[in-house]
């Protein structure tokens, strides 16, 4: 019963009838016009934005080159002057000649390391220094030898760090340095002059002869006293360095040339590592 009143009400629906001639699809394509318009008036809305954006990052932009080429220049450092001392220790690598002629003299075993004392001196120019060193160094042993050598050093370096409170360069210096071997022995001398008869001459007495090195060092400071952008103050550090005889002239007794020396003999032992701590004052 109640299908049937469905079908009937059906059945009531006024039907429409659709023309055969007429074509239902000519206004579809109307609708792409208006899709196109639509994202034209999209573009125009938007792009002016851009365009304004764009003029207004490269005006910014030209400020600030402005603004940089209307800074002043950095100020220049100023040279300053460091003056300080360092005490250490260096291991002497060519001491084998003197020490087996010590020992077979029987003047005593010559030590293997020397201490150093050095006084010295650096000018600051930015990023260059121009260090300056005396060298007085001492080696004593057991018996009737000891070696002693004072000279001076100067050479170049380059800061690699520098900070307020920190400093570190590298650096390379050459020398000349010399070499005072005294001598205790009471033997007396004869025939051909020899190093070893040089070396066991009457009384007490002093050989000498010039050495000249080179040397490469790494410098490292830290400022404990002193404030301030210019790095000036107190300064403890360390100085780490190698050193290397180039060029050694023959011995001499008391101040005197022997030119003809018929066995010059060891050299004076000026080679080695060296490591010291240095205070310093930066002006």
């Amino acid at each position: 019963m109640l299908f049937r009143r469905r079908n009937q009400a059906r059945s009531r629906r006024p039907k429409i009838a659709l023309d055969p001639d007429r074509d239902y699809t000519a206004r579809m394509p109307a609708r792409r016009p208006r899709l196109l318009c639509t994202l034209a008036f999209v573009l125009a809305l938007y792009a002016p934005r851009d365009a304004s954006a764009q003029a207004n990052q490269v005006d910014e932009e030209a400020s600030i080159g402005d603004d940089d080429d209307d800074r002043p220049p950095p100020p220049s450092v100023p040279p300053s002057v460091v003056v300080g001392v360092g005490i250490g220790s260096m291991w002497l690598t060519d001491r084998a000649g003197l020490a087996d002629a010590a020992r077979r003299l029987a003047l005593g075993e010559l030590g293997r390391f020397a201490v150093l004392l050095e006084p010295r001196a650096a000018i600051h120019l930015e990023r260059f220094v121009l260090p300056l060193r005396l060298r007085y160094a001492t080696t004593t042993s057991d018996g009737e030898i000891a070696l002693t050598t004072l000279g001076g050093m100067a050479g170049a370096g380059y800061v690699v760090l520098s900070r307020p409170d920190v400093l570190l360069y590298p650096s390379a210096s050459v020398g000349v340095l010399r070499n005072e071997l005294r001598l205790g022995s009471s033997r007396v001398a004869s025939g051909p002059l020899t190093f070893d008869k040089l070396a066991s001459a009457t009384g007490p007495a002093t050989l000498e002869s010039v050495t000249v090195v080179v040397e490469a060092a790494m410098d490292a400071s830290y400022r404990v006293v002193g404030r301030g952008s210019e790095a000036r103050g107190l300064y403890v550090g360390a100085r780490v360095g190698l050193t290397a005889a180039v060029s050694h002239t023959p011995w001499s007794l008391d101040h005197q040339d022997v030119a003809n020396l018929a066995s010059p003999g060891p050299t004076a032992p000026t080679s080695g590592p060296a490591f010291s701590i240095t205070i310093a004052g930066k002006y």
